[in-house]
């Protein structure tokens, strides 16, 4: 019997790509908006200039202006918990929050330098970064910070953690630096550009993308350590904050309004209308959907559609016996419900060939940025080619990928080939049980070639029945049953099938 016949076709595409759709938010000020953190789908802090600090519980519906006890320029904030958030801002200005912002606490920075960025590896280890190439650090939680000798006098701009001790800072004149102890020491990295970056986003310790002045993007695959220019497809703009969603996808905001995003590591990048000409100078995505940008003049845009798509980046079909499993794997998922499993059958002499009709359902796993696996095994396949037989014996799967709100996307087609050759017998057949002799359990198989009514029953050596094992109508195809002897005594015993006029009988043997 054919054991496996494998079809594979191995691709990656999109089921669900979404343009985004950006609406204005409230801000209640007027004034600049530079930078905006969320630590979920709804809890976010906006900062900007004035010591205004912003705060919203919903997703932005609502954002409340909270009291900073400064009036100084803040232009950076990082989320430890929904309680704890850092800000950091002009004339050295680090600020802490241990209640959500319901009251602000100032920390010594010992600088009085402009701080452009912060952020937190975890609890403890935070950095913030500034002008001239002002360095603070703290591993005590902003109990106290230290000033580090960052090796350069530009401005440094822009600060990621990728883990609790490692950190990359970017700034102008393309100055990339690098830690790996909380910030107590740097090393100096090639950006291989000159431009000013201003912001920069990782996502782990490999992958991150930083931005800045003249269309500049650069990506590194390698935690930093080297970087390849991305073209952004843009004319005369300045880049100014990158938020990474996942390897994949990542969103950037800029001059004039501009807002861009990549579903493919940067390969290529989509302009978005963000719906306002002000310049953006902050922007961030809690996931794959949801995201918020700021800017001039108190402008705050969001998006609850930012077009992270059902990533498939394999879809497989393999023949086992009887039974057609399909594998499919993602590498990220928005709003997923679910994939329908549909069929379809390859000829043209039926009318039900190209029709294609449900088999299945996988549920999904809703929002993911990390790969998903999912296996469907069609078990009706020989059954249904053996009542169509003007068919060639191919058929066609594809999903339905369908999300919670009831939209839905097909992906592409894969071919099984050539399944009547491989898969359906072509003559009547009763196997050797097997194992033989056996106890209790043993399987019996056997194989109809057409749409027949089976009988397969079990006697002893005296002829009595003891039990039967099929007697219905079974399509084409390989079937297996499995015999339990368990009450019997010992001993020989025969079985029997019957279809149409073919008979076949095999003895089989009971040791306890």
């Amino acid at each position: 019997m054919e054991r496996l016949f494998i079809v594979l076709l191995v691709f990656t595409f999109f089921i669900d790509i979404k343009a985004q759709t950006w609406s204005g938010q409230t801000s209640g000020t007027t004034n600049s908006l530079d930078d905006v953190k969320f630590f979920d789908n709804n809890i976010g802090v906006i900062v900007g200039s004035g010591g205004i600090i912003l705060h919203t519980s919903d997703g932005g519906t609502n954002w409340l202006q909270q009291t900073s006890n400064t009036a100084t320029s803040l232009s950076g904030t990082s989320f430890i918990n929904n309680d704890i958030i850092y800000v950091a801002g002009s004339d050295g200005t680090i600020l802490n929050t241990t209640n959500g912002g319901n009251s602000w606490t100032a920390q010594t920075s010992n600088t009085t330098r402009h701080l452009y960025d912060i952020d937190f590896g975890n609890a403890d280890n935070g950095i913030a970064v500034g002008f001239n190439g002002r360095i603070v650090n703290t591993t005590n939680g902003g109990t106290t910070w230290t000033i580090q000798n960052s090796t350069t006098i530009n401005h440094l701009n822009g600060i990621s953690f990728l883990d609790e001790n490692t950190a990359v800072a970017v700034g102008d004149g393309g100055v990339i630096l690098k830690t790996t102890d909380k910030g107590a020491s740097w090393v100096s990295k090639s950006s291989g550009i000159t431009d000013e970056l201003e912001d920069v986003s990782f996502i782990d310790l490999n992958i991150g993308t930083a931005v800045g002045w003249n269309n500049a993007i650069i990506r590194t695959t390698d935690g930093g350590e080297t970087w390849t220019s991305q073209d952004s497809e843009s004319t005369n703009s300045t880049f100014w904050s990158v938020s990474m969603i996942n390897a994949n996808h990542a969103a950037v905001c800029g001059f004039g309004g501009t807002i861009i995003s990549t579903s493919n590591g940067g390969a290529t990048w989509d302009l978005h209308a963000s719906g306002t000409s002000n310049t953006l100078f902050g922007i961030y995505f809690s996931d794959g959907n949801n995201g918020t940008t700021v800017g001039l003049n108190g402008t705050i845009r969001r998006t609850t559609n930012g077009a992270l798509p059902i990533e498939l980046i394999s879809f497989t079909a393999n023949i086992n016996d009887n039974q057609i499993i399909i594998d499919w794997k993602t590498a990220t998922e928005i709003n997923n419900y679910g994939f329908e499993i549909q069929r379809s059958f390859v000829g043209t002499t039926h009318e039900l060939s190209l029709q294609w009709e449900k088999v299945g359902f996988v549920e999904g796993s809703g929002n993911s940025n990390s790969p998903k696996e999912y296996t469907f095994i069609d078990d009706k396949t020989s059954e249904v080619l053996g009542n169509l037989g003007g068919l060639d014996g191919k058929l066609q799967y594809r999903l339905k990928q369908i999300d919670f709100d009831g939209k839905f996307e097909y992906s592409e087609t894969i071919t099984v080939e050539s399944l009547r050759a491989t898969n359906l017998p072509t003559e009547f057949a009763l196997q050797q049980n097997y194992p033989n002799p056996f106890n209790p359990t043993t399987s019996i198989e056997y194989s109809v070639p057409s749409s027949e009514y089976v009988i397969l029953k079990v006697y002893d050596v005296l002829g009595n029945e003891v039990v039967t094992l099929v007697n219905e109508q079974k399509s084409a195809g390989h079937y297996k049953v499995s015999f339990n002897a368990i009450n019997l005594a010992s001993g020989l015993y025969i079985y029997r099938i019957q279809v149409g006029e073919f008979n076949s009988v095999r003895k089989m043997m009971f040791i306890k």
